[in-house]
């Protein structure tokens, strides 16, 4: 038996004939809900259009979506999770206490470092400090002149007993009270120094001291006796230049000393017979020629207080020349101040070369 020819039309016409034959599927309820809620969601707001769709799924899959969606990084569902750490408990004590002690030493270290930089006057500091590039002047010329002399020696010890009034912290009250005494016809020196002592006498023994304070004790006048030993010391090669002109500076003020002493009371033989007129004359001489070559070797403030001694010997040398033409108490006194500024002047001078 022949068989039937296939041609492409009877092909087509085959496949129309199943496709009528089969049954209309209609979609299910609640895909067509579902699919209308999402169309009405989109309607309302057009910025969820960017947001996923939640997939037509079966409830117990969409149940396991969103909780998965909810895990974090890190969390115990994800595979790449690690184990949190358990927070360390800290104490506040311990910290506060540490961190007191770390400052206390740290300000210790700084201000240690601070003192060596800038506070240090030791010779022996480290090159490297601030101040290294500064050169250390002598504080003094007697310091440079004990390193080049060498061996120092000692000045001539000099022994007086001041009369000692008072002593003023302003320098009015006591330039005020010094005009007082002199205008009585007594001897009165100030010092150029805060506090500010008044003098008015000076001896060289002791005994002479008490009975220059008996005529101040007539006058009501309260003073003390103040014991001074001025003495000091110098380089060998400037003890043997100054001390002539110490040596002859304290003969003639023993000599004068005794006079004034000797002459109070208007005991006029006594004067006559202490004052050594002809004597006291060389000895002034020789102190000025000693002074010349002395004032060579010695620096500016030294200069000053030899001047000062030898001008206020000068003023006692004089009187005491006046003294002897025609006597009188006001001339003792003022020979006595005379012998008070050369005591004080030397009691600097011997301090200026220690």
């Amino acid at each position: 038996m022949a068989q039937p020819r296939v041609t492409v039309g009877t092909k087509k016409k085959r496949e129309q004939k199943e496709r009528e034959r089969r049954p209309i599927q209609t979609p299910s309820p609640k895909i067509v809900k579902r699919i209308d809620n999402d169309k009405r969601d989109v309607k309302k707001s057009p910025s969820s259009v960017s947001k996923q769709k939640k997939p037509p799924f079966p409830l117990v899959y969409q149940q396991q979506t969103e909780e998965a969606d909810s895990v974090e990084w890190g969390g115990p569902r994800h595979s790449l999770s690690y184990p949190k750490k358990q927070a360390v408990t800290q104490r506040p004590f311990v910290t506060l206490l540490l961190a007191v002690v770390s400052a206390i030493l740290l300000g210790v270290v700084l201000g240690y470092s601070i003192l060596v930089l800038f506070f240090t006057d030791s010779s022996s500091s480290s090159s490297q400090s601030i101040d290294a590039h500064l050169q250390n002047e002598p504080k003094n010329i007697t310091t440079d002149k004990k390193e080049a002399g060498g061996a120092m020696a000692s000045l001539p010890t000099f022994q007086v007993t001041l009369l000692q009034a008072g002593s003023f912290n302003e320098v009015a009250g006591a330039q005020e009270k010094v005009e007082d005494y002199r205008s009585r016809g007594r001897a009165a020196v100030m010092t150029d120094q805060k506090p500010y002592r008044i003098y008015l006498g000076v001896s060289v023994k002791r005994d002479d001291a008490l009975k220059l304070s008996a005529y101040y004790q007539k006058d009501e006048v309260d003073v003390y006796l103040k014991d001074l030993s001025l003495k000091g010391s110098a380089t060998k090669e400037l003890t043997q230049k100054v001390e002539p002109v110490l040596l002859t500076g304290i003969e003639l003020f023993t000599m004068l000393e005794e006079v004034t002493v000797a002459g109070m009371g208007g005991r006029e033989e006594a004067v006559a017979s202490k004052l050594a007129e002809e004597k006291l004359q060389k000895g002034y001489q020789s102190l000025i020629q000693q002074q010349e070559d002395t004032l060579k070797a010695l620096n500016e403030e030294q200069t000053e207080y030899m001047k000062t001694m030898t001008q206020a010997l000068d003023q006692a040398v004089q009187s005491a020349f006046v003294l002897k033409k025609s006597p009188s108490e006001a001339i003792l006194w003022q020979m006595q101040e005379g012998l008070l500024r050369y005591a004080i002047a030397y009691n600097q001078f011997v301090s200026s070369v220690k």
